[in-house]
């Protein structure tokens, strides 16, 4: 093994973790892409889909030709060339006229890309000229344990993909676990130090923390979080995998009078699960605290 086999090995290697890398990336992109649709109750952009099926099939190349080529080869000249090809197409066609043409990166995350095909094209020149002089072993002169091992190796990788694309985890409900806290994984008490009813608060806000309820009483004397089911409006569906819609949501005889007073206080004051209101949150326990010590 000289130089040149070492470089070109080395070249695989680089190429395995940059196909690794790039699916965990279209993959994180899809699942932000999801939790937005799902956000703003609208379906994902057909073109948005469309470019992670781009990524991902991209970092499958970027994968198969590595592995083949740190066991020197020749497919790995094949799928160099095809990735390369590829590549180019979406510079002069598919990113101008399609991917980019609603929301176009910047110039300099645009710079980037060109300058790592241009890389990846160098790379390719170089094993195809190491195909061409023979470096790069055929598959029929190859005993079928090596090429296999490269063939397993895609397989994994593929299946990686495809368990987080077809198969995702299902998670439970978020909206569930506000179960109307008469359950052992209830986050909190619903009532102050003092015992207070703090469902029955007039101003209440909506405060995101961990181990807790999202809403927060706030009146003189009352602080606290509690359940929404404590609001006194019954959900229809309570624990599905989707929220309910409004017409679902009614009144119940023993809160009207809680939820009438809290919708006409008009006290609601929104906070996503920020760092201000985490720590808004913190501050709001630790008082508690200190006056259950005195």
């Amino acid at each position: 093994m000289d130089g040149i086999d070492i470089a070109l090995r080395a070249i695989g290697a680089f190429y395995v973790l940059a196909g690794f890398f790039a699916a965990r990336a279209a993959l994180t992109s899809n699942l932000i892409d999801q939790a937005i649709a799902a956000i703003s109750m609208k379906k994902t952009d057909p073109v948005e889909t469309h470019r992670t099926i781009w990524l991902l099939s991209l970092a499958i190349l970027f994968f198969a030709g590595g592995a083949f080529l740190m066991l020197l080869l020749e497919p790995a000249a094949w799928l160099f060339a095809i990735c390369a090809v590829v590549q180019l197409a979406f510079y002069l066609f598919l990113g101008p006229y399609y991917f980019d043409v609603a929301d176009p990166p910047p110039a300099a995350e645009r710079q980037r890309s060109i300058n790592a095909s241009v890389v990846y094209g160098a790379c390719t020149l170089f094993i195809l000229w190491a195909a061409y002089t023979g470096r790069l072993t055929k598959l029929s002169e190859t005993p079928p344990l090596l090429w296999g091992s490269a063939l397993a190796a895609i397989a994994l990788h593929i299946g990686y993909i495809l368990r987080h694309t077809l198969f995702p985890v299902k998670r439970k409900s978020g909206f569930a676990t506000f179960g109307g806290g008469d359950d052992e994984s209830s986050p909190s008490d619903e009532t102050d130090h003092t015992g207070a009813d703090l469902s029955g608060s007039r101003r209440i806000k909506v405060m995101a923390d961990y181990q807790c309820y999202p809403l927060w009483a706030m009146d003189e004397g009352k602080i606290g979080c509690f359940s929404p089911y404590h609001l006194g409006v019954s959900v229809a569906g309570r624990g599905s995998s989707t929220p309910p819609s409004t017409s679902t949501i009614r009144p119940t005889a023993s809160g009207r009078k809680s939820a009438t007073n809290s919708t006409s206080s008009k006290a609601w004051s929104l906070h996503g699960a920020s760092s201000k209101s985490c720590q808004n949150a913190r501050s709001l326990r630790s008082t508690r605290k200190a006056r259950s010590s005195r």
